[in-house]
């Protein structure tokens, strides 16, 4: 039997759709951010959602009539609004929405299978850029050095779509396919813990895998979450006796990773500069742009925040906090929500992420919802990912119906696709069910 991605339709367009949207999300290259291709990929997707004729949710009107509403206040109360920005965002949701429900619970394995060979690829170029970094950061950046559409900061920045490589700090960390080593971590523990639910929580060679690489990253946010956010949804779901041997073996490790340089001293290091932003307002010097670290990022945003604590500033950049001289960059996903959003749309997003999360881990009868939703927080506080489209599927989520049967047996599918007919039939109620034969 062939394999799935060349025999049967319903799996390739999946494929394509996820892959598709986690390379919007990369951040990695110029096709990966430019407003051109998420239409066409929105085009794409609305076909596919189109052809199998599936059905708008009620829910979706209204998020588009409160958007439109909400920008409308922005424009009174600011007498203007970037409506461009604005309604680009917009797009994306919609084309996060089209995804999620058109590829359904497929979206986990199938994003955990093109995330476990991009993390096998990422490993010998690794080993290659610690033995020699300037060939292959030339090898890596040959298409955006020679064809002048894909230019993007070529003296320190170079991606074949599959692998970056970042001289600014990431000489010796592994960035994969993502736009540095923070951004890899963010999908690699994903991974890592879509895995361990599909396994039942056993270990197999992917999640090694996916470990090893986390490991090349030395990325704070994913060891924080590698090994003390997924050990604790282990904990909960193993026997007694598992519990019992494996406590004072995590509380060892997460000793040893906070005393490592990229745990507690640059924790510490990051809370110390919490107020860093004082000097960089008044900094005249002029620079195209400066980040502003995790914790004075949210120490702006949240200042920002309490002027406007009901519906934020939607994406009026030029009413928050800034300097005369230099754009300050925040990179703190959590409070730019807040500062955006506002309390209303914070609490919005953060109910649907809950759900979407719950609606996941209920089929699997286990516990870890609340920590799941910890993981996501931590991601987000660490990275301003909530503009992405591969994380604004998430918003959606909760609207998919789940078989119960239908997770583990999706996942036995797509990484044995010779042995089994995949097939997508329309049950009883409507909605289309998979079943094999």
């Amino acid at each position: 039997m062939a394999s799935l991605f060349l025999s049967h339709k319903t799996y390739r367009e999946n494929f394509i759709l996820v892959g598709l949207i986690l390379f919007k999300s990369t951040q990695a290259s110029v096709l990966a951010f430019v407003p051109e291709t998420t239409v066409m990929a929105l085009i794409y997707a609305s076909w596919v959602f189109y052809k199998r004729r599936l059905k708008v949710d009620n829910f979706i009107f209204i998020l588009i009539y409160i958007y439109l509403a909400l920008n409308l206040y922005y424009f009174i109360s600011f007498k203007e609004n970037d409506f461009f920005l604005s309604i680009y965002i917009l797009i994306k949701m919609i084309y996060a929405y089209l995804t999620i429900k058109c590829v359904g619970a497929s979206f986990f394995s199938i994003f955990e299978k093109i995330t476990y060979y991009l993390a096998l690829i990422s490993l010998p170029l690794f080993i290659f850029q610690l033995l020699n970094y300037d060939l292959l950061f030339r090898l890596v950046g040959i298409l955006q050095n020679n064809i002048l559409y894909l230019e993007f900061r070529n003296d320190r920045f170079a991606n074949f779509f599959i692998f970056t490589m970042e001289s600014h700090g990431s000489i010796l960390r592994n960035s994969g396919f993502a736009w540095e080593p923070k951004g890899f971590a963010n999908f690699l523990v994903l991974a890592m813990l879509i895995n361990l639910l599909n396994n039942n929580f056993k270990i197999n060679r992917r999640f090694l895998i996916f470990s090893i690489a986390l490991l090349t990253t030395t990325s704070t946010t994913g060891f924080i979450i590698a090994f003390a956010i997924l050990p604790q949804i282990y904990i909960i779901n193993v026997k007694r006796i598992n519990k019992i041997v494996l406590l004072p073996v995590l509380i060892f490790v997460l000793i040893f990773v906070l005393n490592l340089d990229l745990g507690y001293k640059k924790i510490d290091k990051e809370i110390a500069g919490r107020y860093e932003y004082k000097e960089l307002l008044e900094d005249a010097r002029e620079f195209e742009t400066r980040s502003l670290g995790r914790f004075p990022s949210f120490i702006v945003d949240f200042n920002d925040f309490i002027k406007r604590p009901i519906f934020g500033y939607g994406f009026n950049a030029t009413e928050r906090t800034q300097s005369e001289y230099t754009k300050l960059v925040r990179v703190n996903g959590i409070s730019d929500l807040l500062a955006i959003y506002g309390l209303f749309g914070f609490l919005l997003i953060s109910i649907a992420h809950y759900k979407s999360l719950n609606n996941y881990l209920r089929y699997y009868r286990l516990k870890g919802k609340a920590l799941i939703f910890l993981m996501f927080a931590f991601i987000y506080f660490a990275s301003t990912l909530t503009s992405h489209p591969f994380w604004m599927m998430f918003y959606f989520f909760y609207l998919i119906k789940l078989n119960p049967l239908e997770l583990p047996l999706l996942n036995k599918i797509v990484f044995n696709e010779k042995d089994i007919d995949f097939s997508l039939h329309r049950s009883k109620d409507g909605s289309k069910a998979l079943q094999t034969n």
